[in-house]
């Protein structure tokens, strides 16, 4: 890969992914297990814990919190953005596509009428989430 990359490590992923495909083919698939731990702190602020990271969450002023964290809410879409975003750089490490920078927003839609108990007809949470822009990525120029 090129200097104008922000794919640093381009050969270990493309290692990583290789190994990776290559099991998924040899047992028919890969499944894996997430785990976090999530404490209330005080009001609605949490603290939560994923490996030997930790993170505060809470809900805005507005909304009776202290605003000591970004909301679950935006944590989630985050963490999907951040999945999309992750992908990108491996595909194009094991492709030996050189990017030059790649952003996403993202958007989540709910309903609440099933959190406060009013409607059936909505699913609490989200019931849909969308990149708000387009992907943005930028390759090098070719010299």
């Amino acid at each position: 890969m090129t200097s104008h990359t922000i794919i640093e490590r381009g050969d270990s992923l493309k290692k990583v992914m290789e190994e990776a495909i290559a099991e998924a083919q040899k047992v028919g698939g890969m499944r894996a297990v997430f785990r976090t731990t999530v404490e209330l702190k005080k009001n609605t602020t949490v603290e939560a814990t994923a490996r030997q990271f930790r993170f505060t969450m809470d809900e805005p002023s507005d909304d009776g919190g202290e605003d000591n964290g970004p909301t679950p809410e935006e944590v989630i879409l985050a963490g999907v953005g951040a999945c999309t975003a992750m992908t990108a750089a491996f595909y194009a490490a094991l492709h030996d596509i050189p990017i030059k920078s790649y952003r996403i927003g993202m958007k989540g839609y709910a309903n609440f009428g099933g959190f406060y108990g009013v409607s059936e007809t909505f699913p609490v949470g989200f019931d849909r989430i969308v990149a708000t822009s387009p992907s943005r990525l930028m390759l090098p120029r070719s010299r």
